[in-house]
């Protein structure tokens, strides 16, 4: 592998990353703003066992995207 070619690689790379990182601050954006004024105001809104399900699943579901967004941060598999 020549010299061109490793820059051009670490080029690709280093933009991958960064569309990683955007993808990144969009779900946390996404999830801090929208997803959980919503849940906020449905909690006040629904009550009873149905609910209680559904705002333990999206517990769930929150807990998953914050993962996600660490994972993508750290560059893990």
């Amino acid at each position: 592998m020549d010299k061109k070619t490793i820059e051009v690689n670490f080029r690709a790379a280093m933009a991958s990353a960064d569309e990683l990182d955007a993808i990144a601050d969009d779900l946390e954006r996404a999830l801090n703003r929208g997803y959980s004024e919503s849940m906020s105001q449905l909690a006040g809104d629904w009550t009873g066992a149905n609910a209680e399900y559904f705002q333990t699943k999206s517990a769930k579901l929150t807990e998953q995207i914050q993962k996600s967004v660490k994972r993508i941060r750290s560059g893990e598999d």
